[in-house]
């Protein structure tokens, strides 16, 4: 994939399983961040490359409370790729 076509993606929708979530439903998330990886194998000569997105849900999850008897809300954040993302395909001219 193209670094520009990358760069277009961060502050995109997507679709992601939560790997935390017991629930194996897609989740509308926002993209923060794109992480590429390359490997190069030695004896073959192959390289594999691997692209992780960084994602924030859009749904709230309520922590706990805590020894204050406060609760928290926040918006969970991880790194997702492969099967677990379905990002929409942006039009190209």
């Amino acid at each position: 994939m193209d670094t520009n076509n990358l760069k277009q993606l961060i502050g995109s929708d997507c679709l992601v399983i939560d790997p935390r979530s017991k629930k194996k439903e897609f989740e509308p998330a926002k993209i923060h961040s794109a992480n590429i990886s390359l490997q190069k194998i030695a004896m073959t000569g192959e390289i594999f490359e691997h692209i992780s997105y960084g994602v924030t849900l859009y749904k709230a999850t309520l922590k706990k409370r805590n020894r204050y008897g406060e609760e928290y809300e926040y918006h969970r954040s991880f790194n997702v790729g492969g099967d677990r993302i379905q990002i929409p395909h942006q039009n190209e001219h």
